[in-house]
């Protein structure tokens, strides 16, 4: 007899019906029908936030579009985002429109004015990259009317910006000697002061958080 509640307890143990883990309770309707829309659209945050302005969201759905991550790459929009966020001030989504129409796109040519429209305006404000790229269409007449002044300026501007242990002032020192050699002499203290103008007013731009930050 007392063999028979040894016996029922093993079979409660080995039945496959029995669970010591609580039964999860079903989700919501609403919470149902949100992770099916997450499921179905990844970008479905970051679409929602950007169509009600949110510039953070609009660039992260334009760097979405413009490299396929989790959506399949789309110019036009990646562009539509891009643009934007940059209208609206986002730094980083200038730099990324610039970009974008700097090297064109399956087949697309390379738009070179809106490239350096863009890269100009984010220059303006201290972007590193931009102020670099710059220098470069105006070291070949890309986009903009050629000026090794301007390549310079724009080049010395990024590679101090950038600080003596980055990469870009070990990469870019080379490039600045060689473009100051194709300058007069007799120029040099209106472009040096043109510099530290510029550097001014972006650290003043940097103040009043309107910088790179």
């Amino acid at each position: 007899m007392k063999a028979l509640p040894l016996a029922i307890l093993l079979l409660a143990l080995w039945h496959p019906s029995v669970s010591a883990e609580p039964a999860q309770p079903a989700p919501a309707n609403g919470e149902a029908m949100e992770l099916n829309v997450l499921d179905a659209d990844p970008l479905a945050g970051d679409r929602a936030r950007a169509e009600q302005g949110d510039v953070d969201a609009q660039y992260n759905l334009g760097h979405a579009y413009a490299t396929g991550t989790d959506i399949e790459r789309d110019r036009s929009k990646a562009i539509k985002w891009y643009a934007a966020a940059a209208k609206a001030g986002h730094l980083e989504a200038q730099y990324a429109l610039g970009s974008l129409f700097q090297h064109g796109w399956k087949g697309i040519p390379p738009n070179h004015r809106e490239a350096a429209n863009w890269f100009k305006q984010a220059a303006e404000r201290g972007h590193v990259k931009a102020q670099w790229q710059l220098s470069l269409l105006y070291e070949n007449g890309k986009g903009v009317k050629k000026s090794i002044v301007e390549a310079y300026r724009w080049s010395t501007i990024a590679v101090q910006g950038a600080g003596r242990d980055s990469d870009l002032w070990r990469n870019g020192s080379p490039r600045i000697y060689r473009l100051r050699w194709k300058i007069p002499g007799n120029q040099f203290p209106r472009i040096e002061k043109s510099v530290m103008a510029q550097q001014a007013k972006m650290a003043k731009a940097q103040e009043n958080g309107q910088a790179n930050p």
